[in-house]
């Protein structure tokens, strides 16, 4: 994996880059889209892990590393 040098603020909006494997029961085809809607950052947990407000709506862990979100830019 490479390492991805970004650093996010608590008032970002992102996306989440949503895998198979994470995501199970929302990805049940690889043909579906990669991301939802834009997600807002909760806080920073450290330089490569952040608290995303997924309103529960897929039931995992919120914590992301940056390689698997990007700054939405709306």
């Amino acid at each position: 994996m490479v390492e991805k040098k970004v650093i996010f603020k608590s008032s970002d909006w992102v996306w989440v880059h949503i895998s198979k494997v994470r995501f199970h029961e929302c990805r049940r085809s690889k043909l579906m889209l990669g991301g939802d809607d834009p997600f807002p950052i909760l806080k920073r947990i450290n330089d490569n892990v952040y608290k995303i407000d997924l309103s529960n709506k897929y039931g995992v862990s919120t914590n992301f590393d940056v390689f698997f979100i990007s700054l939405c830019l709306i």
